[in-house]
């Protein structure tokens, strides 16, 4: 656009082409936006078991909370990053495939801390444990 070293005679030849490509690469963004939004949508209404007053009941992922206490079996998907309280393993150990978060599709070998094992030593021992886990975290 400076006249002594253009080509162009300084006129702004480069829009057109510029603009072109901001407008495919705008659309093409909005549309994997909205197909993200969908699957966000599909995620988030996913069911799974949240402990309230001493019982496990079916919610949606949307409807969880920082310190909610879950229940995850065998095979199911995790809502979000979570802290391992108990296993059904002796030893505190679990796997879990995390694809969804990182993309790969091994298992990662994950243990919860001895001391939660011991405080939590069955299913009745976590329910017990909602309400003081409620005043710690509120």
């Amino acid at each position: 656009m400076v006249p002594p070293i253009t080509q162009t005679a300084g006129k702004p030849l480069i829009y057109l082409p510029l603009t072109l490509v901001i407008t495919i690469s705008a659309i093409k963004d909005l549309f994997e936006d909205l197909e993200r939004r969908k699957d966000d949508t599909r995620e988030n209404h996913s069911q799974t078991l949240k402990l309230t007053d001493k019982s496990f009941v079916q919610c949606q992922w949307k409807d969880l909370k920082v310190g909610d206490i879950i229940k995850v079996e065998e095979g199911e998907y995790i809502p979000a990053d979570i802290v391992l309280l108990k296993t059904s393993e002796k030893k505190g150990s679990c796997a879990i495939e995390t694809k969804n978060l990182d993309g790969e599709t091994n298992l990662k070998a994950k243990t919860t801390d001895k001391k939660l094992m011991d405080f939590f030593k069955s299913e009745d021992d976590v329910k017990k444990s909602n309400i003081l886990f409620r005043i710690s975290i509120t």
